[in-house]
């Protein structure tokens, strides 16, 4: 079920306070995902085989908060809604989302 009111990411089960994964792009960049739905999260780490991951949802009000965090840590691009299956993942820079919540704020 899709929720306009917040997000979902992946988390470890054995360990919660373990950030969610991140992954090198094509580009060189670091990369992490977010999904709109906690079905699409679990289809991704279902798809990947990421046993020990599992959906995580964040309120919308967080959202500019979880991408500034990313970009300090290091991450570059998000990819919204990955598809396991994917050859090549679409992936969106952390400052163009940054400038689009602001916009929606």
């Amino acid at each position: 079920m899709s929720n306009p009111d917040g997000f979902f990411v992946l988390r470890r089960k054995s360990n919660p306070e373990v950030e969610w994964p991140v992954y090198g792009t094509t580009e060189g960049g670091r990369a992490t995902f977010m999904f709109k739905s906690r079905a699409l999260a679990q289809r991704f780490a279902d798809g990947k085989k990421l046993v020990d991951w599992e959906p995580h949802e964040f309120p919308k009000s967080q959202f500019k908060q979880w991408l500034e965090d990313n970009r300090l840590g290091g991450v570059t691009h998000i990819m919204p809604d990955p598809d396991p299956n994917a050859a090549t993942p679409r992936y969106v820079p952390v400052e163009t989302l940054i400038v689009a919540a602001d916009l929606e704020s």
